[in-house]
């Protein structure tokens, strides 16, 4: 019996230690979606700003 509760004490800490990682890498993957996001939308604002007519001088 001692050696099941081992193994169930050793399958709770590397199933957390899973979940932990993946939450780890799914906030770091949000936060790279994040960045990349914003690395578009300032493409994108820098283009339209170049591509829009430019007013006359007077």
């Amino acid at each position: 019996m001692g050696g099941q509760d081992l193994f169930t004490i050793f399958f709770r800490i590397v199933v957390k230690s899973i979940l932990i990682v993946t939450s780890v890498l799914e906030e770091n993957a949000m936060k790279t979606l994040d960045v990349q996001a914003l690395h578009n939308a300032i493409d994108q604002t820098l283009e339209q700003l170049k591509n829009r007519p430019k007013k006359s001088k007077r």
